[in-house]
């Protein structure tokens, strides 16, 4: 470890960094930013950025909420865009979100796009198709009074015609 930087009790607080008002409106400001080079031709090597390894050790009756990192910006008046997270990787191998934890649960409040950078309307949008991997994977409609999947129609004299290309006479 090449620097340690720790509070010296357990007393809120820690590292501050920023608390400087940038006002320019030319520049590229950035208030941290790290960034190295690995190189490697051969070998297993692993290289980290940023590694957060906290422990927690909650017992008995205690309760709380531990966040590892939380993004909570005030918007005075916000005319551009903002952006919490913005991955830009863009390669074949690259994964911009990786999750190995099969218990972890996550949770999206408000519309989830995924295939496009438009804004969606819905809970989900999905541009492009859907795939399921595994055999016997359903999609799962809630049913009852109002549910509905995919087109309606109008009976018209005994008949309902629905106006597809997704069903064939076979």
């Amino acid at each position: 470890t090449a620097i340690v930087l720790q509070p010296t009790n357990n007393t809120t607080g820690g590292i501050s960094i920023g608390g400087v008002a940038l006002n320019s409106t030319t520049l590229d400001k950035k208030e941290m930013r790290w960034g190295s080079t690995y190189t490697a031709s051969s070998g297993s090597g692993v290289h980290t950025a940023l590694a957060i390894q906290n422990t927690y050790n909650l017992t008995s009756t205690a309760s709380g909420l531990q966040t590892s990192i939380l993004i909570d910006p005030t918007f005075t008046s916000l005319t551009g865009t903002y952006r919490a997270i913005d991955i830009t990787a863009n390669n074949s191998s690259a994964k911009g979100i990786y999750q190995t934890g099969s218990s972890t649960v996550n949770n999206f409040v408000g519309p989830t796009g995924f295939g496009a950078t438009t804004v969606p309307d819905d809970a989900i949008e999905v541009t492009g198709n859907l795939e399921f991997l595994t055999a016997g994977n359903k999609i799962k409609i809630a049913t009852g009074s109002n549910a509905s999947a995919g087109q309606s129609g109008a009976m018209t004299a005994g008949s309902i015609t629905i106006s597809t290309t997704a069903v064939t006479s076979n």
